[in-house]
């Protein structure tokens, strides 16, 4: 069974390439369009492996999204994708939430595509 990723980003744009890339390697992709949506995702769909999660989002941040993460207890890796990464707070505190796996906007799928691997381990 392919494993599931569950792919975070307020711009659609990104959102629809990481997810049509994700499933052309084997994947199977759940897309949420901002943090509201990814908390949902993750509170009703106990079948997500991996999040691949933006930090800037309105309303609620990729660090609320794996902050709620964290509360439930799931073990479910998390890859963040920025193109807003700088401040050292934002990077001290998802370092402290466990997300030490941060790529900046462009990504080169491929590079990605080999974090993931070894995140699930495939």
């Amino acid at each position: 069974m392919a494993k599931k990723i569950l792919v975070v980003d307020d711009e659609e744009q990104i959102v629809c390439l990481f997810a049509e890339f994700l499933q052309k390697t084997g994947f199977d992709t759940v897309v949420a369009f901002g943090g509201v949506k990814a908390i949902e995702i993750l509170n009703t769909d106990p079948t997500i492996d991996l999040v691949i999660l933006d930090v800037k989002m309105p309303g609620v941040s990729g660090i609320d999204v794996v902050k709620v993460l964290k509360k439930t207890k799931r073990n479910i890796p998390v890859i963040i994708i920025s193109g807003h990464i700088g401040i050292q707070g934002e990077l001290d505190q998802l370092n402290k939430l466990g997300c030490t796996d941060i790529f900046c906007k462009p990504v080169d799928l491929f590079v990605l595509l080999e974090c993931i691997n070894k995140k699930l381990k495939n």
